[in-house]
C-alpha cells in the first residue's frame, strides 16, 4: 500500500497515542488536559516509525520471458562486461541531472558521482559492501519494448558480485510505490532478468534504515586517519588467517586507534556488518581485499 503520510497502513496518528489520565468513560476536557500537563511535562514526541522496506527485485529464473530489451551508450567505467557496447562521452562537476554529489571510491580508483542525496547515499553503500568488487553510476542506457512501444531507461547503478550483476534504481517510497511506477519497474525487471541480470529498487528504507545510516556515517566522519600501506597488509594478513576477530583486538595488536580500524574498512582492506549494532570496538570484522598501493591513493 502506497503510504505518505507516514502514519501506520491503518491510518492510526501516533500523536493520538497519547492521552491523559481519565477514567476510560468520559473525553477529557482542556482544564483537564492543561492540568495534566502542568503536573507531567509535556509528552516527549514519539519517534518516526521506522519502516520495513519494501522488496522489489527480480532475478534470473528458468523459463522467464520478458521484453525486448537492448543496451547503448556505456559509461566509461564500465570494463566488466558489455564490450560490445560503445561508450558515451561523461561530462563531471554542476550540471546535467539533479546536484551531483562527489565520493571517492577505493574500489574503482577515481570520482563516483551521484545524482542526489539517495545517489550518493547508495554509492557509499555499494563502497562498503562486503561482497561487491565493483560498480558503475550510470552504467549504460538501455531501451524496452512497451507493447508497440520502445521505451528508454538509465539504471541508477550497476554493481558486480562474483556470481551476478545487480542493476539498481533508486528512489523515494512514496514515487516507487506509485502504480505507474510499479508498472514500468516490473517490465524493466522482468526484461533484465529474462537476460540473465537482477534488477532492484531501493529506497531510502533501505539505505537509511537504522543502525546501517549511522554505521555507515561512523565509517566515513573522520577521513584524516591514516595507516601505513604495510601495517595495513599485516592487519589484512592477520585477518585473513583467523577469519574475524573484533576492532578491540586489533587496537590492541597493532596499537592502532578505532579510527585507524575504520579507515581500513572505508579502504575496504576489512569489512563489517553495517546492520548489526552500531560499530564499536566490540564489533567483529573481517578481511576483504589485500590493500593495493597507490592505485588507491594510500
Amino acid at each position: 500500500m502506497c503510504n505518505k503520510t507516514g502514519y501506520p497502513a491503518s491510518g492510526a496518528n501516533p500523536a493520538s497515542q497519547w492521552s491523559p489520565a481519565n477514567d476510560g468513560n468520559t473525553s477529557p476536557t482542556l482544564p483537564s488536559l492543561l492540568q495534566e500537563m502542568i503536573a507531567t511535562g509535556v509528552p516527549r514526541p514519539l519517534p518516526s516509525p521506522q519502516h520495513e522496506p519494501v522488496v522489489r527485485r527480480w532475478f534470473p529464473s528458468d523459463g522467464l520471458a520478458g521484453p525486448e530489451v537492448r543496451f547503448a551508450d556505456k559509461h566509461p567505467a564500465l570494463t566488466f562486461g558489455f564490450h560490445e557496447v560503445s561508450p558515451r562521452v561523461v561530462h563531471r562537476g554542476v550540471g546535467g541531472r539533479g546536484v551531483r554529489k562527489r565520493t571517492i571510491s577505493v574500489a574503482l580508483y577515481r570520482s563516483a558521482w551521484g545524482a542526489s542525496s539517495l545517489e550518493y547515499d547508495a554509492l557509499r553503500m555499494a563502497e562498503l559492501e562486503p561482497e561487491a568488487t565493483a560498480y558503475v553510476e550510470q552504467p549504460l542506457r538501455l531501451r524496452y519494448r512497451d507493447g508497440h512501444t520502445w521505451r528508454r531507461y538509465t539504471p541508477d547503478l550497476l554493481v558486480q558480485f562474483p556470481d551476478r550483476l545487480i542493476f539498481r534504481e533508486l528512489k523515494y517510497e512514496e514515487e516507487a510505490c506509485l502504480p505507474e511506477v510499479e508498472a514500468k519497474h516490473a517490465l524493466i525487471g522482468t526484461g533484465l532478468a529474462a537476460l540473465g541480470f537482477w534488477f532492484e529498487v531501493l529506497t531510502e528504507r533501505h539505505l537509511r534504515r537504522q543502525p546501517r545510516k549511522d554505521n555507515v556515517a561512523a565509517i566515513y566522519r573522520d577521513r584524516r586517519s591514516r595507516v601505513r600501506i604495510e601495517i595495513a597488509a599485516d592487519v589484512g594478513q592477520a585477518v585473513q588467517a583467523t577469519g574475524t576477530t573484533s576492532i578491540a583486538e586489533l587496537m590492541a595488536t597493532f596499537n592502532l586507534a578505532f579510527e585507524n580500524v575504520l579507515f581500513l574498512i572505508r579502504r575496504q582492506v576489512l569489512a563489517v556488518d553495517l546492520d548489526a549494532a552500531l560499530v564499536g570496538p566490540d564489533s567483529t570484522v573481517w578481511f576483504r581485499r589485500a590493500p593495493i598501493r597507490g592505485a588507491a591513493r594510500w
